[in-house]
This record gives C-alpha cells, sequence and structure tokens, in this order.
C-alpha cells in the first residue's frame, strides 16, 4: 500500500463527516465522499483506491457497504475497477452539451390569455353548476352495487393479504 493509500482513509473519513451528508444513508455517504474527492482533485484520475476490504476495516463498516459506494461510482464512470488489479479513479467524460434551440416566437396572449396565465392554475369554480368538470351525477350512481362489489373484493383481497408474497417481489 502506497502512502497515499494510507493517507485516503482519513481524507474519506474527514469528507464522510460532513454536514450535508449526514441525513443519507451510510453507502450513500461513502460514495458521495469518494466522488467529492473526484470531483475536488483530492483523487486525481488513475489514483488508486483501496479494496472495498481495506476502506471496509479501515472506515468500521460493513465490505458491502463499500461495494454497494464502489459500484454506484463504477455506473456512474468515476472508478475502472477490474479483479486482481484494483479500483482506479477514472474522471468522467465531459457531457457533450447541446446546442440551445432558438425559443419559437409565440403570438401574444389574450386579455383572457394573461388572466389565466397570471393565475397559475385552474380554480374551482365557487358554485356547483351543471355541467362542472369532475362533478359526478351523485343521484345516478349505483351505490348498493359497488358496496357489493367493494365488499366481495375485499374478502378474497384479505384472503390473498395474509398469504406469503412472490419471492420475486412485484
Amino acid at each position: 500500500m502506497t502512502t497515499s493509500d494510507k493517507a485516503l482513509p482519513g481524507a474519506l473519513l474527514a469528507l464522510l463527516e460532513r454536514s450535508e451528508h449526514a441525513p443519507l444513508a451510510l453507502s450513500t455517504r461513502v460514495y458521495r465522499a469518494v466522488r467529492d474527492a473526484i470531483v475536488e482533485g483530492t483523487l486525481p484520475s488513475g489514483s488508486r483506491l483501496p479494496s472495498t476490504r481495506v476502506l471496509a476495516q479501515d472506515l468500521g463498516i460493513s465490505r458491502s457497504t463499500a461495494e454497494t459506494a464502489y459500484g454506484q461510482l463504477e455506473a456512474e464512470g468515476y472508478l475502472r475497477r477490474s479483479v486482481g488489479d484494483g479500483s482506479y479513479v477514472q474522471a468522467p467524460a465531459p457531457l457533450p452539451r447541446k446546442p440551445r434551440a432558438l425559443a419559437p416566437s409565440l403570438p401574444p396572449l389574450s386579455r383572457r390569455g394573461r388572466l389565466i396565465a397570471g393565475l397559475g392554475a385552474c380554480t374551482d369554480p365557487l358554485q356547483v353548476r351543471a355541467f362542472s368538470a369532475g362533478l359526478p351525477a351523485l343521484d345516478a350512481f349505483p351505490f348498493e352495487l359497488w358496496q357489493r362489489l367493494l365488499a366481495r373484493h375485499l374478502r378474497s383481497a384479505l384472503q390473498a393479504a395474509a398469504m406469503y408474497a412472490d419471492p420475486q417481489g412485484l
């Protein structure tokens, strides 16, 4: 292990203790600490990182936590990992910039259009009127049939809720 490898856990501990990282899950805190070190230049491209086993031991965390953090960093292009060789910092390629599209010129709004745009949202009418949007004809709704169908469905749903779920998940 080189001198820079030995100094890395101390630097990561300092980054892990940042207040903005405190409420996050531990694997996310490790991921962000390493990512911040890469972005800030503390870990230059080509630097060798400690193995997940060594990192976990130095930070006092589980190896799976360190593996989750390294896996996320690798997925985002911050690390290059190879079995038997180690994990190395790989500065991600900058994203290509898209040319800004010119905004199409729109015709000016009418007085009513400006009023609606100024409100910023639709508002419910103060009085209920015929043909109002979103109001069903409650007097024509079959509540008794609805109640019977709902009760039948709940009976079968309660039995299914007591059973084991699919082991592969939903």
